[in-house]
């Protein structure tokens, strides 16, 4: 399928390992074929680890996404709410709208309410 194709394709040895977007999308795939797989352990250890590639290579709209994606499939881990406070902050400021309804949508699915930013 195409999520292991890709993942594999990351995989491959001429594949610039050191790059952060590659980075995080490998710990991505690996989150997502997990969360396949019903390994709630592997997917949150997948995408603890891109999150902090993408926050630490200052890539703020990946990690962001990374975060609303990780709220979508795992919602009761104790870091994912935060998280996807953080990821609505960052979608707000760069005024990603279609990414700010996706949050919400997600937020009323997993908890019965949609978020809002936080009021600073």
């Amino acid at each position: 399928d195409a999520l292991r194709d890709a993942a594999t394709a990351l995989g491959r040895t001429d594949v610039p390992t050191t790059s952060p977007m590659v980075a995080a999308q490998t710990s991505r795939l690996q989150a997502l074929l997990a969360v396949r797989a019903d390994d709630t352990t592997q997917a949150v250890s997948g995408w603890s680890s891109a999150i902090a590639v993408a926050s630490q290579a200052g890539m703020a709209f990946d990690e962001a996404a990374l975060r609303l994606e990780f709220f979508e499939h795992v919602p009761s881990h104790p870091g994912a709410p935060a998280g996807l406070h953080r990821a609505i902050e960052t979608f707000t400021r760069l005024r990603a709208a279609p990414w700010l309804e996706r949050a919400s949508i997600a937020s009323e699915r997993r908890i019965g309410a949609p978020v809002s930013p936080r009021r600073q």
